[in-house]
């Protein structure tokens, strides 16, 4: 048998790469790849078309627990839709074109905060609704901002705003609030919108039975649950029993 060199089998390994990229074989879907970058409910999936890929003109996406709401593929002129998707897909978006081998890029949308894996399933081109196998596309844990933070631990009051301040620090910008779980809570839930991480403060202001409470006993013992959501992160809750003096 005549010995064939390793030069040769490259070339003929590009020419069969060349020959699947003008149609004459095809490959599953699988062989697409895919990157997420973002976090919260912002992101970006890259996907990576390779040579001998099925010929793909958009692609469908689903986000387990939450919703896809909007899609853009770079490059793409077609529109959003949410009808005649694959199973467990919410939004997709089509190209009246074929997608190039290479990488095409994704920036989506969900209606809650995200950090699961995404479904992503390429439409074939051009049968319009007939799709390829899908892909898991993972949202990297790194991407997700902090959300530890500490309940405070001191509530001082202000006799001319018949109410307590509370500190609470947090790791970057949010939203930090609190409330009451009592059938009838003695205090009004509140909170803050935060740009920045730092040292937040938390008006604290009893309701009407919480007063008259107040005004028997000098003090009310109330559970009280501290919730930041992160920009860009999932929330986190705290929950502690604070005994609220009145001081004059």
């Amino acid at each position: 048998m005549r010995r064939i060199s390793a030069i040769t089998l490259a070339a003929l390994g590009l020419a069969a790469l060349l020959a699947a990229n003008a149609g004459a074989r095809i490959v599953s879907s699988r062989a697409d790849s895919c990157a997420v970058s973002g976090g919260g409910d912002q992101f970006t999936i890259d996907m990576t078309i390779p040579i001998g890929a099925p010929r793909q003109g958009g692609f469908a996406i689903g986000a387990p627990g939450t919703t896809v709401s909007d899609v853009v593929i770079s490059g793409v002129s077609g529109s959003e839709t949410t009808q005649r998707l694959p199973p467990d897909t919410s939004m997709g978006q089509t190209d009246q074109s074929s997608l190039p081998p290479g990488v095409t890029s994704i920036n989506l949308e969900t209606t809650d905060n995200f950090s699961g894996v995404f479904r992503v399933v390429p439409e074939r081109f051009p049968a319009s609704s007939s799709f390829l196998a899908a892909l898991s596309c993972a949202v990297p844990a790194s991407v997700l901002a902090s959300d530890v933070f500490s309940p405070p631990t001191s509530f001082v009051w202000s006799a001319a705003a018949g109410s307590w301040e509370a500190s609470v620090k947090v790791p970057g910008p949010g939203v930090l609030s609190f409330h009451s779980s009592e059938s009838r809570p003695l205090i009004l839930s509140n909170g803050v919108v935060l740009s920045r991480g730092g040292v937040a403060t938390l008006t604290i202001k009893p309701t009407p039975a919480g007063k008259a409470a107040l005004a028997s006993r000098g003090s009310i013992t109330v559970p009280l649950t501290f919730v930041y959501t992160p920009v860009r992160g999932e929330p986190a809750s705290k929950t502690i029993t604070a005994t609220l003096r009145r001081r004059p």
